[in-house]
């Protein structure tokens, strides 16, 4: 089972591409496992393509491919032709911080690393690839 979107780079269409991927695994309800995986994925992906891929405020496209292979592994690959982007060299924030010392945000990222089996980011000539997987529990 497979799904293939493309996102221009606005937070609503992220909104509208996560009520996509919500449809796509309501139909598949022997895969709810990756249900909260697969949703923060797009979400936290997404919102930072949104947010950050096109700085000069062009327009962009995202290009989300997720698979639930057997039902027994979710894959989810996101490729864009943003500015160059490695999510996975951004450090935690420090959660001991009181929160009104905090910055908010920066927390969607190490939740992907937790929750999943493997997550990649490469840049292949001019586009941001990452792919996270996860096999069912």
């Amino acid at each position: 089972m497979s799904l293939s979107l493309t996102v221009p780079n606005r937070i609503e269409e992220i909104h509208k591409a996560l009520e996509s991927v919500a449809a796509w695994m309501d139909s598949n309800p022997e895969s709810d496992w990756a249900r909260p995986l697969a949703l923060l994925a797009v979400e936290e992906i997404g919102t930072n393509f949104a947010k950050y891929a096109h700085p000069d405020g062009c327009p962009g496209m995202l290009s989300i491919q997720l698979d639930l292979n057997d039902h027994t592994r979710l894959e989810a690959v996101f490729e864009d032709l943003g500015t160059p982007f490695n999510p996975l060299l951004h450090p935690a924030p420090d959660t001991g911080l009181p929160l009104n010392e905090r910055e908010p945000g920066g927390l969607g990222i190490p939740l992907l690393r937790k929750w999943s089996d493997g997550i990649e980011y490469r840049r292949i000539g001019n586009t941001n690839r990452l792919k996270l997987w996860k096999t069912r529990p």
